[in-house]
């Protein structure tokens, strides 16, 4: 096919711009492919809960947990727990969470409910990484 040859050259040429413009994705020590933490919440229930699940194949030690939308004065909430490889962990807020368990941040309710995906929780390691989830 005549062109054919020009067509490919310019098609790589293109390629190559692209690939050369593409951010580079840096994971953080602790968020290696398939590695660190999973977040999962749930901002609508009572109690309120914040799931974290150790994804590594390392302990991973959990300092904070906070808000993304309009964190309080009193947060993030100092937690300080070790997650072993592949073991989960709740953190609980609202009326319903009990004082006599040792995650019950606060029994006060922290999501706030209407600003949807806007909101949700961030959790932060001792190595410094931040993983979150969005309510909504």
């Amino acid at each position: 096919m005549p062109g054919t040859t020009s067509l490919r050259a310019a098609l790589l040429t293109i390629a190559a711009i692209v690939l050369a413009a593409a951010p580079t994705l840096t994971l953080p020590s602790d968020a290696a492919a398939g590695s660190g933490l999973r977040v999962v919440v749930s901002c609508y229930s009572n109690p309120e809960k914040v799931r974290v699940t150790n994804v590594s194949s390392r302990s991973i030690r959990i300092t904070k947990v906070g808000l993304i939308y309009q964190p309080t004065s009193s947060e993030p909430y100092s937690v300080s727990r070790t997650l072993s490889a592949g073991s989960s962990i709740t953190f609980y807020s609202g009326s319903a969470a009990s004082y006599s368990n040792r995650n019950t941040m606060t029994r006060s309710f922290i999501f706030n409910d209407d600003v949807g995906s806007s909101e949700g929780a961030r959790v932060k390691t001792s190595s410094g990484n931040t993983y979150t989830d969005r309510c909504g």
